[in-house]
């Protein structure tokens, strides 16, 4: 090996080497702040359904809260909780499994998510607990319809819409492939 070739092994594991480590370090920033946002949705949630349970109050003693609210403008509040009220009025359906995956994926862009991760987040803010291979289902079934990518066994990438890949129509042969694999 000449002296030449050498410098520039070197120089490429250390530029390696500091590319890694800083790779790590954002990665761990990055997993802080998705425990912070996991924490106040959780948060979030709680409180919105405690202000469902006003709206329940205010019914059964027969006021509307919405009206009480607007007549006491307790000054900067009123704004929050008028949009608080909207929330509560519009009282949104919790998504669908399928829907809660693709938003976690696409938060998490470009970053993978990976079953268990989606999974604990389906517990921690939704309350939804799921079958443990219900969450890996449904990303293998959005990696079918192109919304979702897997690189290797576990890692899971959101696909934006621009380049995302119209798959061909099913012939109905998979599961004569998928028995054929499994031989």
């Amino acid at each position: 090996m000449s002296d030449s070739q050498a410098v520039v092994i070197a120089a490429t594991l250390d530029r390696f080497r500091e590319i890694a480590r800083r790779y790590q370090q954002n990665q761990q920033w990055l997993d802080e702040r998705y425990r912070e946002i996991e924490t106040v949705q959780a948060e979030q949630n709680t409180l919105s359904e405690q202000a469902r349970r006003c709206y329940v109050t205010a019914d059964l003693f027969g006021f509307d809260l919405a009206a009480e609210l607007a007549a006491a403008q307790d000054g900067g509040t009123t704004i929050n909780a008028e949009t608080l009220v909207r929330e509560v009025a519009t009282d949104p359906k919790p998504p669908t499994v399928k829907e809660f995956v693709l938003e976690q994926a696409r938060l998490a862009f470009p970053q993978s998510i990976r079953a268990a991760q989606v999974r604990r987040a389906l517990k921690d803010q939704l309350g939804t607990e799921v079958h443990e291979k219900t969450v890996g289902m449904t990303l293998y079934r959005l990696s079918k319809e192109g919304s979702i990518r897997r690189e290797g066994a576990a890692d899971w990438f959101y696909v934006p819409e621009e380049h995302r890949v119209t798959p061909p129509p099913s012939s109905g042969d998979e599961d004569q492939d998928w028995a054929a694999d499994a031989k």
